[in-house]
């Protein structure tokens, strides 16, 4: 009978640890915002069930004295996708508050192309869409056991290896791929899912934001100054930007 209990918790602990196990992706990212140039080591933890992409490192050079309303440095913007329920949930900040947004994923519609090419080892395909204000080209593999892909992007028949807006603002190339005998790490930050907001009023609050900007420069202004704010986002959210003129 011992022998029998013995060997019942030994099978389970085995299905245990073979459900256990994810890919882990690096990737190199880069943003090519007129407020600077941002620089990011990410990564992308991934089974068959969800996934986690997250910054490891981050450099930023600033040009000039442009402002950057939408970045809080306490805060690591993660992106957390689950593939049953087809969802998407991130944070995001403006100023000093954070926002966790939930959607509805894939957020990309894609059109297959013809073109291959080899990333590393691994034979891939080309598709391109257009996501919020930008056409972004992606390559992606049907070589490994997993589906999706770093940041938003998601809805191909593989994982992404590499996707680019067609005017050089936003990159994302992998660097390495090693498959892991665990589960999935935890993230830096916890995802608070029941105060989850939809991306509209996300964008909703950033313009109210760009409004307090106006607003709070204008009762500093003296006469004759000419303050701008530009607004340049990997997503279009239907704003231009922020002045004040005195």
């Amino acid at each position: 009978m011992c022998k029998l209990i013995f060997l019942v918790c030994s099978i389970l602990f085995f299905s245990q640890n073979v459900n256990a196990q994810h890919y882990e992706i690096t990737y190199d990212e880069q943003v090519n915002n007129p407020a600077g140039a941002w620089s990011a080591e990410s990564k992308l933890y991934i089974d068959t069930k969800e996934s986690y992409y997250y910054k490891q490192k981050t450099n930023f050079k600033q040009n000039g004295t442009s402002q950057v309303l939408e970045r809080k440095n306490s805060v690591v913007p993660v992106f957390r996708k689950n593939f049953s329920r087809k969802e998407i949930l991130y944070s995001q900040s403006i100023a000093n508050q954070t926002f966790f947004i939930k959607e509805s994923i894939p957020l990309q519609q894609w059109e297959l192309l013809k073109e291959t090419k080899k990333i590393g080892t691994y034979q891939c395909k080309k598709a391109k869409t257009n996501f919020r204000g930008r056409e972004y080209t992606a390559w992606f593999t049907e070589e490994l056991p997993i589906i999706g892909g770093p940041w938003k992007f998601d809805g191909l028949s593989g994982v992404i290896l590499e996707v680019a807006s067609s005017d050089g603002f936003f990159t994302i190339k992998s660097r390495s791929i090693s498959y892991k005998q665990d589960a999935l790490p935890n993230p830096p930050i916890e995802i608070k899912e029941e105060i989850a907001i939809t991306w509209e009023s996300y964008c909703d609050k950033y313009k109210e934001s760009v409004k307090k900007w106006e607003k709070a420069m204008a009762a500093k202004a003296e006469p004759g100054d000419e303050i701008q704010m530009t607004i340049s986002t990997i997503e279009d959210m239907g704003i231009q930007g922020g002045k004040v003129s005195k």
